[in-house]
């Protein structure tokens, strides 16, 4: 199998460079570690691409047709069957296009972050779920009806399983039953469905993607400290930039990379975090940080807007991007 691997790259390498072919063949563990999740959380090797060599009847694939599966996929996706096909462009990606996403609903995100984002008519994506032990001690974490008053204010709410458990560490039922907790929630107090998702602790696992399309959600975020490429990164795989900690210069460095077709997507936790202090923004940076995106007319929006830009049933773009029309605020 690997020597006909090797000659099948062969003799197709003035289409594809064969450091290209092992490139796009990185093992679980590494796709793991890039998507910030410590090896212990990964799948099986075997198992989780078990899928890529063989075919849909149970017969073998060919090392070409697992190759242009892959390239398919695009690059930095974890590859899955049910997500072959990348969503094309509805329209050009402006320059300075950041998606802000707040994660496991401490309190001050709502009493702190909330006023200043609607101040500057941000959009924003908070990302709910009842993180145990200490969910129901309102000094530490938002109560359902704070939740409520940011759907109320025009800021999306997302899905981050009922009590923050790890995607890996859920059956495929389980996954289903803790995504309709926290939709169920939604649903009672009459805050709009989610359809955008955040994995807790960044733990994606490719088998799964296909839960959350069953599911009606859209977008899927990750953690890979990389800008997100709609045309070569999975919708249910997308990248962020922690904007935790002490060092501005890392996030604004961070906002600087929304350019040429690329989004920039931000995660916060608490803004501070009692709970968790070793992710907490130090309010008076968060300040800065939105300040900034304020005055340098950034487009500030929550995940779900991103289907504003993106989708499945796009029309195919003509706009190469890098053109001029790929620079401009809409």
């Amino acid at each position: 199998m690997i020597l006909r691997f090797l000659i099948t790259c062969w003799m197709i390498g003035p289409l594809l460079p064969l450091q290209l072919v092992f490139t796009a063949l990185p093992t679980a563990s590494t796709s793991f570690r890039q998507a910030g999740v410590p090896n212990s959380a990964a799948p099986d090797p075997g198992n989780d691409r078990a899928w890529l060599s063989t075919a849909s009847d149970g017969s073998e694939r060919t090392p070409v047709e697992v190759t242009a599966q892959l390239f398919t996929l695009g690059a930095g996706a974890i590859p899955h069957p049910a997500q072959a096909a990348l969503p094309r462009l509805r329209r050009p990606i402006p320059d300075r296009l950041v998606v802000l996403t707040f994660d496991d609903a401490p309190v001050t995100q709502a009493v702190f972050a909330a006023p200043i984002l609607h101040k500057y008519k941000f959009g924003a994506t908070f990302y709910i779920c009842e993180f145990p032990p200490n969910f129901d001690d309102k000094t530490k974490y938002m109560s359902w009806e704070q939740v409520q008053h940011l759907d109320r204010l025009g800021f999306e709410i997302g899905n981050h399983t009922a009590f923050h458990t790890h995607v890996s560490r859920m059956s495929r039922e389980q996954f289903h039953k803790s995504l309709a907790y926290i939709e169920d929630k939604c649903k009672i107090y009459g805050i709009r469905k989610p359809v955008t998702f955040a994995y807790p602790g960044y733990d994606a696992r490719s088998k799964d993607l296909d839960v959350l399309t069953e599911r009606g959600y859209l977008f899927a975020r990750i953690g890979s400290e990389r800008v997100y490429d709609p045309l070569s990164d999975n919708p249910l795989l997308v990248p962020g930039f922690n904007a935790n900690g002490t060092d501005p210069g890392r996030v604004f460095d961070a906002m600087k990379q929304a350019c040429d077709g690329k989004i920039v997507v931000l995660i916060f936790h608490g803004i501070p975090d009692y709970e968790h202090p070793w992710v907490t923004t130090p309010p008076q940076l968060f300040a800065q940080y939105m300040e900034f995106l304020h005055k340098n007319r950034y487009k500030v929006i929550a995940m779900r807007d991103l289907a504003k830009y993106i989708g499945p049933d796009a029309p195919e773009q003509d706009t190469p991007r890098g053109s001029a029309l790929v620079g401009k605020q809409r």
